[in-house]
């Protein structure tokens, strides 16, 4: 079972690979036969509140495809990324992204660069599912604590900014299907430390449920719980 999961896992991120490379030839067109994209009414009442949208969603499914399915239906979406260690690869992944109109921020300028884009209305795209050198707290994953970033959840009630879970699930035709969820309620109780705890809590296990479903298509091989509570 185990070595089955591990198997479809590195398949799905060589699809993933693949699929990257042909990114910058790809036209919108191309991108609405390959990606459905379901919710927009989601994205669409959020941005008619003027204050900008966070997409949260995961490395799950092919997540670069997801950025640029929203672009190609006329979207400005930005997210959160980090440079890769190799500068080469590093300049080949962000030419690929730029050409389908993707824009990064760069994690250490991230918290002025986001809230400048919620304030423009843009959607600000956040993959909270790894252990990160940001700020962060433990909540639980699969029933372990996990060192969690907390960001989505302070821009949003700094903004009042809504939090749109989003996920793009492969096919077994290998096309795609992106799932914009309604907006995450949010506990604003006034308690800061205890809202981005339930909070964190809440959008890291509609993450874990995508991950349930479908657990081929997540980074098993990222160190998930690699920091833990002392």
């Amino acid at each position: 079972m185990v070595g089955r999961l591990v198997r479809r896992s590195f398949q799905n991120i060589g699809k993933n690979l693949m699929e990257f490379m042909q990114l910058p030839h790809m036209s919108p067109e191309t991108l609405h036969q390959l990606v459905t994209l379901e919710g927009r009414e989601h994205i669409d009442r959020a941005l008619a509140q003027g204050k900008g949208a966070i997409i949260l969603t995961a490395h799950f499914g092919n997540w670069e495809l997801l950025g640029a399915s929203i672009l190609a239906h006329g979207y400005t979406i930005r997210g959160i990324t980090r440079q890769l260690r190799s500068k080469r690869l590093d300049a080949i992944v962000s030419s690929y992204r730029e050409k389908v109109g993707w824009q990064g921020i760069d994690r250490d300028r991230a918290v002025r660069e986001v809230l400048r884009g919620l304030n423009r209305n843009e959607l600000i795209a956040i993959l909270a599912d790894v252990d990160t050198r940001t700020r962060g707290i433990f909540v639980d994953f699969f029933g372990k604590p996990a060192y969690t970033p907390y960001s989505p959840v302070a821009f949003a009630l700094k903004t009042g900014a809504a939090i749109l879970p989003t996920f793009i699930v492969r096919q077994p035709d290998n096309s795609h299907r992106a799932i914009i969820e309604a907006p995450l309620p949010l506990q604003q109780s006034g308690e800061k430390e205890e809202d981005l705890l339930v909070n964190t809590q809440q959008f890291t296990k509609v993450i874990e449920s995508y991950i349930r479903r479908y657990p081929e298509q997540w980074i098993w091989m990222h160190e998930r719980w690699k920091t833990q509570p002392e």
